[in-house]
């Protein structure tokens, strides 16, 4: 079986990365990892956040775990990959859409 894309939302722990990762080697054309804005250093050394600023957070093991998959990802060769870290997440709630 192969797959155009996958788009993982829901793996947060290297067991789950690790799954994926035999899984979808060689069988997927782009594995996309949606990991998280939070992995970036705590606490920053610069208010501006960019690809060189370090993945180093102490202080949530959450991020912590997506830092840990993130590396496992970049370390694996048969696998064409993209990580997302989204900064922000917005839901009809948070922003008090109406519906009519």
């Amino acid at each position: 079986m192969a797959f155009d894309v996958v788009c993982q939302f829901i793996a947060f722990t290297p067991t789950q990365m690790a799954e994926d990762v035999a899984a979808f080697s060689g069988r997927v054309g782009q594995y996309i990892f949606i990991s998280s804005a939070s992995v970036y250093e705590k606490p920053p050394r610069h208010y501006i956040i960019t690809e060189k600023t370090p993945t180093v957070n102490p202080y949530w093991k959450y991020s912590q775990d997506k830092i840990a998959c993130e590396a496992m990802l970049k370390a694996v060769n048969r696998l064409t990959w993209t990580i997302v870290r989204p900064a922000y997440d917005a839901n009809r709630s948070a922003h008090n859409v109406q519906r009519g």
